[in-house]
């Protein structure tokens, strides 16, 4: 989303992958040692305050906002605080036209950035729910910084069929399609075998692999049913003793066979 809105604005587009461990030096930046003395060297948010700054539009894309541990996160607080072009003028002794701007303070460096809010777009995402790694809730002191907050569900059948049907055939497309629907229904949280439903990640994974596997000369069925335990199933069922479950793996083989069988039965 963030890259769409990057290139639909014509705008410089500066990442961060959201971890735990990643530190404010990590996001900010740092000086280091060099030849010539300590240097500063730019972090991904100062660099996004910096081209804002210099006149550039520029798009910030946190991606994993809850991967990042707490304390961390709390750099955005202050970041996000927008002041107005009289406050500013106050405080940095700065002319800079009227406007609202985003400050940055660069610790250590004893250098204030500001952004005009004008120019500087932060979109922040994140995944929710007990099967991926989070460190805590959002901070409502940071929510509220968000002009707005989207909930965005599965896409229907319109929208991302064509982005399946690039990666593969559109017949294992289809297959690949309907399986993953099927499993949004055979989680535990429904009372059934696998430990979490497919992705559109993971089914692009598992249409590359049998694209693979059809250039390497089997079948498109063949294809489907062996790239199944290389990239399905390690994301869909839990481990035990090292193996995926047998129950969650035979559900998913049962499944994909049910699925295959009215596909052939469709087409004649």
């Amino acid at each position: 989303m963030g890259k769409r809105v990057a290139l639909a604005l014509g705008a410089r587009l500066v990442g961060i992958k959201g971890r735990p461990g990643l530190e404010d030096r990590d996001m900010i930046g740092f000086i280091s040692p060099t030849a010539e003395g300590p240097r500063w060297v730019d972090g991904p948010l100062a660099r996004a305050w910096r081209l804002a700054q210099n006149g550039e539009r520029t798009v910030l894309l946190v991606d994993e906002l809850l991967r990042l541990d707490a304390y961390h996160r709390n750099v955005l607080i202050g970041g996000l605080d927008d002041v107005s072009a009289e406050e500013l003028r106050v405080m940095l002794s700065v002319d800079v036209p009227d406007g609202r701007y985003y400050t940055l303070e660069l610790p250590g460096a004893g250098e204030v950035l500001y952004a005009p809010t004008s120019l500087l777009s932060v979109i922040c995402t994140t995944n929710v729910g007990a099967s991926y790694t989070q460190s805590g809730e959002i901070d409502p002191a940071l929510l509220r910084r968000f002009q707005r907050v989207m909930f965005v569900s599965y896409p229907d059948a319109a929208a991302i069929m064509p982005v399946y049907e690039k990666a593969c055939s559109p017949s294992a497309a289809r297959v690949a399609y309907e399986l993953e629907v099927q499993t949004r229904s055979m989680t535990t949280e429904h009372g059934q075998l696998l430990e979490r439903p497919m992705n559109i990640g993971v089914t692009l994974n598992y249409l590359a692999e049998v694209r693979d596997l059809m250039q390497a000369g089997l079948s498109e069925r063949e294809a489907l049913e062996e790239a199944l335990g290389v990239t399905v199933v390690p994301f869909c069922c839990s481990l035990e003793g090292g193996e995926p479950d047998a129950a969650a793996l035979n559900a998913l083989q049962v499944t994909l066979a049910d699925i295959l069988k009215n596909a052939v039965s469709k087409a004649a």
